[in-house]
């Protein structure tokens, strides 16, 4: 396992630009875009950068598209197999439920060559969704389904020698997806913390990522096996709608949970991407610099890709104002008003001259401009998200903490019955987080810490036990704050971790949260929005086909175009 790397961290990039005032609310968070420490970015630049080959070396599917597929991935020092097992569309519709066992395509992913016997487990367990077991060297464990919207059409024009009409392609995005990606010892599989330097998928969430880039694969070749059994007059899917067509992916207001779960993480990661983003600011582009040109590529690319988008519901007039936004920031950097081009400057105008989203994809394709940078602060993201609290502390230093750096929280409402409208619970039914009034789930186990009262609670009683004090002490009278303390004792070198809001306040907008994980950290385009209860988008939208690998990534490839659409 790494160390902890974030003296390292500091070390490499400029203090941030923005502090957590700023940056934590929860509008701020929701508005982050896709950029190059986004996971799905990285993961397909790695795969590129290090030259891994992807063979699909059994597809023994029947007229229907039952059966299994099998595919080997070589990276330089490592091998894995993802082993796909295929059925026909249920009757009755789909579900994003994660207890729905019946799925169109079941799959792992597992170390070397999968055995007959880890298959045969995996037949036998996946159904069981949480009773389910993997056998060892399993690392993910994925399920999907099929666009009841656009996997046919694909299929019925592919048979009949044709490529599918852009437009029905430019309103869904994908042609399955994802309904569960799981690893890191869920049901058994492997531990993502034994993973040494040198492993492949040693960074975060590069083993969901590969597995989610494999069930886009197979949702080619099952299209294209579907159509090759109904017609001999059939094509294969074009190079160019390959790269659009990405995989759907969507999460309920669940996501939530993890935000506040794993603070420690999450304050990692936006920490690594605004000192990154102050490294770009930090950048002087003179006209012939090739860093501007490639900048200003880049957001005439996000301008008519945002232009393009049939997929979000954001309103059309709200998408072709930032368009024009985003294009008028190119049209500012290739300007000869100035000779050399001061990233700072511009960014500081975008804050206030157009959209957060249109600002926050300025300050994404900056980012690109340091890659080099980008991948030494891959190296920084490891971090211990356990400490245990020190009983030498002093509770006044725990107070200075709370006072200094929790003022937000000591503002905010807690009382009112605004402020605790909502209830998280765990639901029976599904088994999954939920969000609920307190008036429809009176009786409801609420399973989120209300940290805004607890940090309240907490300064109150240090205050009245004796800020002199010990926190061994304090802790042995008040024992059930023995959380809070030690969290705060975790983050108190973090800045980005927690945001700035009320969780069970009328007010507070669960989305925004859940497309900071989706959007800004998975890196999903396209997000659309379903009644403040889950958020979907389109992973690896770009994102070349296995047949790419050995070639070139282009610039720019996660702002594909329509297919057929000139350049």
């Amino acid at each position: 396992m790494r160390p902890v790397a974030v003296d390292r961290l500091r070390r490499l990039g400029r203090p941030p630009l923005r502090d957590d005032t700023e940056l934590m609310l929860p509008e701020a968070l929701g508005a982050l875009q896709p950029s190059a420490l986004s996971c799905s970015r990285y993961f397909v630049e790695r795969m590129f950068r290090d030259r891994w080959q992807i063979e699909l070396t059994l597809f023994d599917l029947d007229r229907v598209g039952a059966g299994m597929a099998r595919y080997t991935i070589r990276t330089a020092n490592h091998s894995f197999e993802f082993v796909a097992l295929s059925n026909p569309p249920v009757e009755g519709g789909r579900s994003g439920r994660v207890l729905d066992g019946e799925r169109d395509m079941n799959a792992a992913l597992y170390e070397g060559v999968a055995t007959d016997s880890q298959i045969e487990t995996m037949r036998r367990e996946m159904p069981k969704i949480y009773a389910g077991r993997a056998e060892g060297d399993t690392v993910i464990w994925c399920r999907s389904n099929r666009s009841m919207r656009v996997f046919e059409h694909v299929v019925e024009r592919l048979a009949s020698g044709n490529q599918p009409d852009p437009t029905r392609i430019a309103e869904t995005g994908y042609l399955m997806r994802n309904v569960g990606i799981e690893g890191n010892g869920i049901y058994g599989t492997s531990a993502f913390a034994t993973y040494d330097a040198g492993h492949p998928l040693a960074y975060p969430y590069m083993a969901q990522m590969l597995a989610g880039y494999m069930m886009r694969e197979f949702s080619f070749d099952l299209a294209e096996h579907l159509a090759r059994v109904s017609s001999s007059e059939a094509v294969p899917l074009g190079r160019e709608f390959k790269r659009f067509i990405g995989l759907g992916n969507g999460s309920a207001i669940g996501l939530v949970f993890f935000v506040y779960n794993r603070p420690a993480f999450i304050g990692r990661w936006i920490e690594m991407r605004e000192r990154l983003l102050a490294a770009s600011a930090d950048l002087k582009l003179s006209g012939d610099d090739p860093r501007r040109t490639l900048l200003h590529a880049l957001l005439l690319q996000a301008a008519r890709f945002t232009a393009e988008d049939r997929i979000s519901n954001t309103p059309a007039a709200i998408r072709k104002r930032r368009s024009e936004e985003i294009e008028r920031l190119a049209l500012r950097v290739a300007s000869d008003a100035d000779p050399v081009l001061h990233l700072a400057k511009l960014m500081d105008e975008a804050q206030v001259s157009v959209s957060r989203e249109a600002a926050e994809t300025l300050f994404s394709c900056a980012m690109e401009l340091q890659p080099a940078l980008r991948d030494e602060f891959l190296e920084c993201f490891f971090v211990d998200e356990e400490l245990a609290p020190s009983p030498t502390l002093m509770l006044s230093e725990i107070a200075t903490l709370i006072e200094q750096h929790y003022a937000w929280a000591l503002r905010l409402d807690t009382e009112s019955a605004d402020a605790n409208h909502f209830v998280w619970y765990q639901s029976i039914s599904n088994d999954e987080p939920r969000r609920g009034t307190r008036h429809d789930t009176p009786t409801s186990l609420n399973m989120l810490r209300n940290l805004p009262a607890g940090i309240k609670a907490l300064l109150a009683d240090i205050h009245a036990f004796g800020a002199g004090q010990s926190t061994a002490k304090f802790l042995l009278a008040y024992p059930h704050h023995r959380y809070l303390v030690q969290r705060l004792e975790l983050l108190a070198a973090q800045r980005f971790h927690t945001p700035h809001c009320n969780p069970f306040a009328r007010d507070f907008a669960a989305l925004s949260l859940v497309r900071l994980v989706m959007v800004g950290f998975y890196g999903l385009e396209k997000p659309v929005d379903f009644l403040d209860r889950n958020s979907r988008g389109i992973m690896f939208h770009g994102a070349p086909a296995r047949d790419e690998l050995g070639g070139v990534l282009e610039p720019g490839w996660f702002y594909p175009f329509l297919p057929g659409a000139s350049r």
